[in-house]
């Protein structure tokens, strides 16, 4: 199902939006050659996104880990920037919690684990990026293997003493995330 024949950048058929929100709109869409289903993130051109574009891309361009998106592509048009990732097939942690009733300690745990392990890579890489959007929603349990999604509020670890802009998901985020106060892996 395609909507409306909308065809972004001679290649991708639009065929829903997944999410939208604060600064971003998420489309699933198709490429048309490859027959391959991607993810575009789609921001209006602002400095705050700007900001925020730089730090999503930069999170995502190592693949030291298999617990985050690959991003292919960046795409931009007169209004907005495209950010093309990889589409993760699966649901979050917030729907599996619906859907199941009472999870298992050992599930829960599990879950646990490879959360700690994805963020401990994000946090050991030379270049360490700090997440900062944890929540049930961009936690995508995908077979059996736990990946985080939308780093729209990731930054770099190092200098972020020095940010004008706060990110985050209001009853997530840590306390130092509202102020301009330096992050660390804690957070």
């Amino acid at each position: 199902m395609v909507v409306k024949d909308i065809i972004w950048f001679d290649k991708y058929n639009v065929i829903k939006k997944l999410a939208e929100g604060g600064t971003s709109q998420v489309y699933l869409v198709k490429h048309r050659e490859l027959d391959a289903y991607r993810v575009i993130k789609k921001l209006p051109k602002t400095s705050q996104v700007q900001y925020q574009l730089v730090n999503e891309m930069n999170s995502l361009k190592s693949r030291e880990t298999s617990g985050i998106p690959i991003i292919y592509d960046v795409e931009e048009d007169q209004d907005n920037y495209y950010i093309i990732e990889e589409y993760i097939e699966g649901e979050s942690l917030r729907a599996y919690r619906l859907s199941q009733g009472n999870i298992s300690e050992s599930r829960i745990l599990d879950f646990a684990i490879q959360i700690c392990e994805v963020l401990h890579t994000l946090h050991s890489r030379k270049e360490s990026v700090l997440f900062c959007d944890l929540k049930p929603e961009n936690i995508i349990l995908s077979g059996e293997q736990i990946k985080l999604v939308d780093f729209g509020a990731s930054i770099p670890q190092k200098g972020n003493e020095k940010r004008t802009v706060s990110f985050g998901t209001k009853g997530y985020a840590a306390p130092e995330q509202y102020g301009f106060q330096k992050l660390d892996a804690r957070s």
